[in-house]
């Protein structure tokens, strides 16, 4: 079996546990940290590779733990560590390919001087076809390390292409993740009356449903989501509507909603927005079907959301709640039964 290290948005362990059971069946999970999994699988590495709910994972070469490590130290250990050489002899790699290390510090990239590096770039060439190079590189070896006292060093299996968000878009990742945490069925009629970007439906046609509407009071949103979407037109249906009054959807119509509404930061900055909660989770009430309807919202208001949210105890329940981080700020998913 071979060993992974992968890492996905802070806050959601219990739920990546549950996928990668899921996804690969063969499966032995050995450390579980807030934003990192390491596991095992006899799984081919494009199924790894393909997991749509990670960050990025790695082939686990080494993993060291001790509380604030000395980067020099760990790089000196990794250079002359047998499991590194035997992994490069047996790794087969594309001749004449090229490598850089890359030196993460808590999912921050840090800068570390060539020199220190330089005898770990030596191992690596001297025990394969690999030769150094700045940029472009045909392949990347990454030493992370974890708050909780642990470092792990492997190679990044994962694409390197960077992924270009608009402002207030959602990463794929986050986007499938609110998908799972919904109980997806392929019985379901999903909605995401805030569908922006298209991130959150977009995610959903990797699962089994019944029916997916997506729609925005923006015009221009809806326009943009029907041409990314070509090759799922016919799992899409795109509408424009006022998300507070969706007269479009009748009484009891709905079996899931997962929205990413806005937070009064990116879009719409002057929104009331207890009322604006208020007047959403009554709409939602009305459409969903009672004790199997779910609602999943992603919010960094999190204090004006629980206000509003008790004042609908006695037609929705909290489920779950998992606090993360989304562009660098606080944010909560809360998880609500329609009673």
């Amino acid at each position: 079996m071979e060993t992974y290290c992968s890492t996905f948005i802070t806050g959601f362990s219990s739920v990546i546990k549950d996928a990668l059971r899921e996804k690969l069946k063969e499966l032995d999970i050995s450390l579980v940290l807030d934003g990192l999994i390491v596991y095992q699988t006899n799984y081919p590495i494009e199924k790894v590779k393909n997991l749509r709910f990670i960050n990025n994972s790695y082939i686990l070469i080494k993993a060291f733990q001790k509380n604030n490590p000395d980067i020099k130290q760990l790089i000196n250990k990794l250079s002359a560590c047998n499991e590194l050489k035997d992994f490069l002899n047996k790794h087969e790699f594309p001749k004449k390919s090229t490598f850089r290390i890359i030196i993460s510090r808590e999912n921050q990239i840090i800068s570390v001087d060539s020199q220190i590096i330089k005898p770990l770039e030596r191992t690596i060439t001297r025990n394969s076809p690999l030769r150094s190079t700045r940029s472009d590189p045909g392949c990347e070896f990454w030493l992370l390390t974890h708050i909780e006292g642990f470092s792990f060093f492997g190679l990044r299996i994962t694409p390197t292409v960077k992924k270009h968000l608009a402002k207030g878009q959602l990463r794929p990742e986050i986007a499938h993740i609110l998908c799972l945490i919904s109980e997806p069925d392929e019985n379901d009629i999903f909605l995401d009356p805030f569908c922006g970007s298209g991130a959150i439906p977009i995610e959903r046609t990797y699962f089994p449903h019944k029916r997916i509407l997506a729609g925005d009071i923006d015009p221009k949103y809806a326009k943009q989501l029907r041409q990314k979407i070509k090759k799922h037109a016919h799992k899409l249906t795109i509408g424009r509507w006022d998300a507070l009054q969706l007269k479009t959807f009748k009484d009891k119509s709905v079996d899931k909603i997962v929205t990413d509404p806005p937070w009064g930061l990116y879009r719409a900055k002057n929104l009331n927005l207890n009322k604006f909660y208020n007047n959403m989770l009554n709409e939602f009430n009305r459409i969903l079907k009672p004790n199997r309807g779910i609602i999943v919202v992603l919010t960094a208001q999190k204090r004006v959301f629980k206000k509003c949210l008790d004042e609908h105890r006695n037609n929705l329940r909290l489920i779950e709640k998992y606090n993360t981080l989304v562009s660098g700020k606080k944010a909560c998913v809360y998880k609500l039964l329609k009673i």
